[in-house]
């Protein structure tokens, strides 16, 4: 499999459990296609028609299930990726461009580089921030993504842009792959019923390359994972928070200090110490008590009772968060019984659990219906990469 400026192929990552719903997701958009697991969670997926449609389609519905989506470009088979294999660049070109030597990541810098050369308008402008985002799936030993990252900075500096760690406006993604997961036995392969077959003998190892801004990713991060230090939070669920904040900001979901948020369910208040740490006044709403690290903080109140029982002043807030371990449709009623508290343009952001194994595309969008009939627009849906049995719910009050 090769490809020029348009991508060939997509390599798509889902929460294991909810593949076959960002499958589906991705052939409604793409109006049919094929997929190859490749592990857990992560599959090739070849669209029936224009690759360049399934952006469209996408974009016109945006998927909740697909967590990460990078385009392929390049995909080569590479026999031996151990360090000390002596395959020689072939381009004497990119021997002086890049400086590299021989290397069992020659094959890999070869394609970078007919990738990054090959001009047209799907290259970034010049000097442009790139990212090599690299994933290895299944693959035992061979080089680490640092090494594939180390070897193919210099490809994309020599090529005019500018290699960064973080914050990138382009991402070179580079994923590694070896035998099919069907053929090692793994139960990927069952997560997309229908879908059987693979190319390339087991024990092989591939690479899949592209060339995408984070936006047309649907995340900035490898595989739509990021990962924050344990140490610092009272609970994991201030994760689902943090990564929300980040990946819901380009929808102008932003936080200022100062602001005033509610936090229904907030024990033991892994949100709440999140909401704090970024300089809002937190109005923190649970029958239990919070953990005692969040005693004495400024900007704090706690109340002590019910979500839907305790008494609010109408329009007293700019957000309202919920992460309580209910029935979906609860948790949907309960926000909604309190919508009258946010100012017009004001934000909500609610977990929805997945329980009672129906079709959890149905069950969110019933609470989001819930929502809507209380004023509450739905922005954007997603399940988190800190999600598991959810659904993430970013809505907001007419102004």
């Amino acid at each position: 499999m090769s490809g020029g400026r348009s991508p060939v192929a997509f390599v798509a990552t889902a929460q294991p459990e909810y593949a076959r719903h960002a499958l589906a997701e991705l052939r409604q958009a793409a109006g049919g296609g094929r997929a190859e697991p490749l592990a857990e969670g992560v599959f090739l997926f070849q669209p029936r028609g224009d690759p360049e449609a399934v952006r469209a389609g996408l974009a016109a519905q945006p998927p909740v299930f697909l967590r990460h989506l990078h385009p392929v470009h390049r995909a080569l088979a590479l026999p031996d990726l151990r360090p000390e294999a002596g395959a020689e660049l072939r381009s004497e070109a990119v021997a002086d461009a890049c400086g590299s030597t021989a290397s069992g990541l020659a094959p890999l810098v070869e394609a970078t580089w007919d990738l990054l050369a090959g001009g047209g308008a799907a290259l970034p402008p010049p000097g442009a921030a790139v990212q090599v985002q690299v994933r290895r799936l299944g693959l035992r030993g061979g080089p680490s993504a640092f090494a594939v990252k180390a070897a193919l900075d210099p490809v994309l500096a020599a090529a005019g842009f500018r290699p960064v760690s973080r914050d990138p406006e382009w991402v070179l993604s580079v994923t590694l792959c070896g035998a099919p997961a069907e053929s090692r036995g793994g139960a990927a392969g069952q997560r997309l019923a229908g879908d059987g077959g693979s190319a390339g003998a087991a024990g092989a190892c591939r690479a899949f390359l592209g060339l995408s801004t984070p936006a047309e990713n649907l995340s900035p991060w490898p595989g739509g994972a990021i990962h924050y230090p344990r140490a610092a939070v009272i609970s994991r669920a201030a994760f689902k928070l943090m990564e929300a904040l980040e990946l819901f900001a380009p929808l102008g979901f932003c936080l200022r200090p100062g602001d005033r948020a509610l936090d229904l369910g907030a024990a033991p208040g892994g949100w709440t110490q999140v909401l704090l740490d970024r300089g809002l006044q937190v109005t923190a709403v649970d029958p239990a008590p919070l953990d005692p690290r969040l005693q004495g903080r400024p900007g704090l109140t706690f109340l002590q009772g019910r979500a839907g029982e305790v008494p609010l002043p109408p329009a007293a807030f700019d957000l309202v968060t919920c992460d309580i371990n209910w029935h979906p449709l609860e948790t949907a009623r309960t926000v909604a019984a309190r919508a009258e508290v946010l100012v017009p343009g004001g934000w909500a952001l609610v977990t929805v659990k997945l329980l009672g194994g129906g079709n959890p595309t149905a069950i969110w969008r019933r609470a989001a219906d819930i929502l809507a009939g209380a004023g509450l627009r739905l922005v954007a849906a997603r399940q988190l990469f800190h999600n598991r049995d959810e659904v993430t719910l970013l809505l907001r009050r007419a102004d």
